[in-house]
Order: structure tokens, then sequence, then C-alpha cells
């Protein structure tokens, strides 16, 4: 590293923002960046198959996950996501949350998403380079998508489960059930996370 000596840390996050534009969170996850030929500099610990290798075990639970509450992550105005989960800064999920007993649901996080979410121009919400899912939460549903648009129609996207009651809202894949998140559900959410419209990566 003595080419960048001096501006490592600059360097470090200018090759790190190339490869989230690029290639998008989900790759970075997997197969780290390379800062120049020869140096890998890997971003996320997968849990190892088995425990057979006491190093692959202290990398995975080395990992760092984190959930920030009330993120202002805007470029244009002071907008807030209620909850962000990063694994090693990288953001992985946002979420939006609602209580039924103060008349909200997870229908009201959708329409926040769908209409006071916009994805243009906002590195977190953006396809690929920000957060690998999205969810609308309330005490008993989770509804979620992978990427954030407005439908052109009520039928746009529609992918889900019968008895679904926010399928309508999701643009790829589905998910209506009572869940909860943990490091290994965190990291096998970046591990089996497919982009809809790109080939499956080796992992």
């Amino acid at each position: 590293m003595d080419h960048y000596a001096g501006q490592a840390e600059e360097t470090l996050f200018a090759q790190l923002t190339r490869a989230l534009k690029d290639h998008g969170t989900l790759h970075v996850l997997r197969h780290g960046i390379k800062l120049v030929p020869g140096i890998k500099f890997s971003l996320c610990f997968f849990r190892p198959a088995s425990g057979l290798n006491p190093e692959l075990e202290r990398l995975y639970q080395a990992n760092i996950l984190s959930v920030i509450e009330e993120v202002e992550y805007s470029t244009k105005n002071g907008n807030r996501i209620d909850v962000v989960l990063y694994v090693n800064g990288l953001p992985v999920a946002t979420m939006e949350l609602k209580n039924r007993l103060t008349g909200t649901t997870h229908k009201h996080a959708e329409k926040q998403y769908k209409t006071d979410r916009s994805p243009s121009g906002e590195p977190l919400l953006t396809f690929k380079r920000g957060a690998l899912v999205h969810f609308a939460v309330d005490q008993d549903y989770v509804s979620m998508a992978t990427r954030l648009r407005k439908p052109r129609s009520p039928e746009d996207g529609l992918r889900g489960t019968e008895g679904c009651p926010s399928a309508a809202w999701l643009s790829s894949g589905a998910s209506c059930a009572r869940t909860g998140f943990g490091r290994r559900r965190v990291h096998d959410l970046a591990r089996s996370s497919r982009s809809p419209s790109s080939p499956q990566d080796d992992a």
C-alpha cells in the first residue's frame, strides 16, 4: 500500500463507492473490492459450512451488525427511514415500522415507501446500489420489496402468496409472515438475495 501512503482511507472509500455504483451492494458483500491489482479487501465474512476451520469462524463472528434508528438518508431533504440494518457499515435492509395500536399498519408503511421514498438520486434506496430489501412492518405482518418504484397499476409487480394482503406492493418476490432478525438471518439475506434482472452470482 506504499503507493497510497497518506491517502489510504480516501482511496478505500473512493474504490468502495465505485464498486457499489458499478456492481452493487450484494456483489461487494460477497466478493469485496480490489484496491490495487492483487490486493482484495473483504467487507463481509459468511457463516462457514462447518466448524472445522476456527479462523473462518473467528472472521464470521467478527462481522459487525448494526441497527440504526431514524436514519436521515436523503441528499435532497430531511427524510428519514425508521430503521436501517447494516453489515460492517454497508446497508442491507430498511424498515418502516407501524403500530396497529395507533391505527397504522404495514399498508401505511408501503404507501410511505411509494409516495415519499423516491429512490431517484438516493444511494440508500437505489436498486442494487443501496439496501438489498425494504420492509413494511407492523405487529402482525411484514411485507417487502427489493426494488422501490411506484406501481403503474394496482396489479403491477404482483408477486405473492395467497392471503398476503400487501402483495401488490411487492416488485419482486413476496413475504407475508411474522419474522425476526439475528446474525444468521441478516447474513443469509445477503448470501441468498438475487437480483431479478441479473444472473446469479457465485457465492
